[in-house]
């Protein structure tokens, strides 16, 4: 987050942009679900507030599909020990609980 930030601004801009996304919004769920319009708005102290808007929410949503897609391979295993009626041990991750 902070390297998308950072082109292009000296660090104390970086700094307010990415103090005033964490104050906008609540965690990375809402920044990913935002409109980029108000994402854009959110960080425009650290300049190119519309363009880093765009990257910033493409990596973001990158990282929670590709989260979710390894959860749901753990679930996936998980329920096929317990069918097996082998010892199972349950693996979930934060976002699962």
């Amino acid at each position: 987050m902070l390297t998308v930030l950072s082109q292009h601004t000296s660090d104390t801009n970086r700094d307010r942009a990415y103090a005033d996304l964490r104050r906008r919004f609540g965690n990375w769920d809402e920044v990913a679900d935002a409109p980029l319009p108000a994402l854009a708005k959110a960080i425009r102290r650290g300049g190119l507030g519309p363009t880093k808007a765009v990257r910033i929410r493409a990596m973001l949503r990158g990282i929670r599909d590709s989260v979710w897609a390894s959860c749901r391979r753990v679930q996936t295993r998980s329920r096929r020990r317990r069918r097996s009626k082998r010892a199972s041990r349950t693996v979930t991750c934060m976002r699962c609980t």
